[in-house]
């Protein structure tokens, strides 16, 4: 008897060193993940296992919300053969999310997100659009206008390559600032050639180019920040605070219209935009501009802004429907909205810095992508700035995507170069 309970022992030693059993939860919609119309019902099934079997007792609870806001209903479903279902119909034009949660007998609570899109293309704003938006950009053109560009350009050997010559540049900007990013020519190649805009999403080190530079163009990336980047491989935020006083850059002056953060970022980038019309290698024809998140945003502000863009691609568009909360949705991030509480002094300002108004500026054709279940860009309010583009356009669902840089930007990144190939 001793002898068995030893080699029992051992046993549950070696379970012990090889990690317990894996708990796992994973939902899904039933059918085909495309969007649906408004009335029409849709169920999701949820899925538990332990140790890769299915589990044969227990419950799972649905929290289904609108885009992660509102809460819609809050269900509980029994697992039989490790499965539990819902089914939901949604009265209004949203993005259905339905959150599964699961507490295993042992362990932490597991949780998993899927979503569902009904009448996506019939979401619009949260609020209307300054009345003056018009006027009030025009204006800050004018004084983009008025100071030299005054480009500094030094060698970046270290990010040169046998096809690029890469260099730093900045250029002279509003507020006594200037507005820094990288330089990329080809080499080796018979100009002259297509240019593009690149504009990354936030963080500090995004000010650095990583992979952002494109073969067989002329690269301009630019950020938003107001200070040169650090040095390849090391972190920004140090930099960053020191500027900035504060770590949440996106949110200076925002309740100011005449000083927001990104007011002085934009103006700087369409002014810089006349630094690659000029360029001696430019082809004169095909100028693009592209961005993933903050640079989404970004991108479709710029494409309203100057009209001289002839493609666009805005991936998960941040800056994005900042009135969302009024319609029960999540506004896209920064989230004005919940860090000053909808306080309606902030809620004006930022109105002249939501891409969806933008959006209704772009005359150029225009790629989106949107994360069903995005929880930074929230797809709701990417579909109200899409929906606002009144030209060429086209969209790409990423039912499953939340916030990432997907294959499918730079398949759509590839698309528009292709068009520029054309247009040569």
């Amino acid at each position: 008897m001793l002898r068995k309970l030893g080699v029992a022992a051992a046993l549950l030693a070696g379970c012990w060193l090889l990690g317990a059993a894996e708990y796992t939860l994973s939902v899904e919609r039933v059918g085909k993940n495309e969007p649906c119309r408004t009335g029409e019902r849709v169920e999701f099934v949820a899925r538990a296992r332990v140790g890769g079997q299915p589990v044969s007792e227990g419950v799972v609870t649905f929290k289904l919300t609108n885009d992660g806001r509102d809460l819609l209903g809050c269900r509980t479903a029994p697992l039989a053969d490790g499965e539990a279902r819902v089914d939901f119909t949604a009265l209004a034009p949203g993005f259905l999310w339905c959150n599964a949660e699961w507490k295993p007998d042992e362990g932490e609570t597991k949780t998993a997100l899927a979503a569902a899109a009904f009448s996506p293309d019939e979401i619009r704003p949260g609020q209307p659009e300054p009345a003056d938006f018009d006027a009030f950009w025009a204006a800050g053109k004018a004084q983009a206008a008025a100071v030299e560009l005054d480009p500094e350009l030094s060698p970046a050997p270290e990010l040169s390559t046998d096809t690029l010559e890469v260099y730093r540049i900045s250029f002279a900007n509003i507020e006594d600032t200037r507005l820094y990013g990288f330089l990329s020519i080809p080499k080796g190649q018979d100009g002259p050639f297509p240019a593009v805009l690149v504009i990354p999403g936030a963080s500090p080190a995004a000010n650095q180019p990583g992979g952002h530079l494109i073969e067989g163009v002329i690269t301009l990336f630019l950020n938003v920040h107001s200070y040169e980047p650090a040095p390849i491989g090391q972190s920004s935020d140090a930099v960053q605070k020191t500027s900035y006083g504060t770590d949440a850059y996106q949110y200076i002056n925002a309740g100011d219209k005449e000083h927001n953060f990104f007011r002085r970022a934009w103006l700087g980038m369409d002014r810089a935009v006349d630094f690659l019309l000029q360029h001696p290698q430019f082809d004169g024809r095909n100028l693009g501009v592209c961005g993933w998140s903050q640079g989404g945003g970004s991108t479709l502000a710029l494409a309203g802004l100057n009209h001289h863009f002839t493609y666009a691609v805005a991936n998960q568009p941040a800056l994005c429907d900042h009135g969302a909360y009024r319609q029960g949705r999540t506004p896209g991030w920064p989230f004005f909205a919940d860090q000053f509480n909808a306080d309606l002094a902030v809620m004006e300002a930022v109105g002249y810095i939501d891409a969806a108004s933008f959006a209704k500026r772009i005359q150029c054709p225009t790629v989106v992508l949107v994360g069903w279940v995005d929880g930074a860009c929230h797809p709701g309010s990417v579909m109200a700035a899409y929906n606002n583009i009144p030209g060429e356009k086209r969209l790409v669902h990423e039912p499953e995507a939340s916030h990432h840089w997907a294959e499918a930007y730079n398949q759509a990144i590839q698309d528009m170069l292709e068009s520029f190939r054309h247009n040569r």
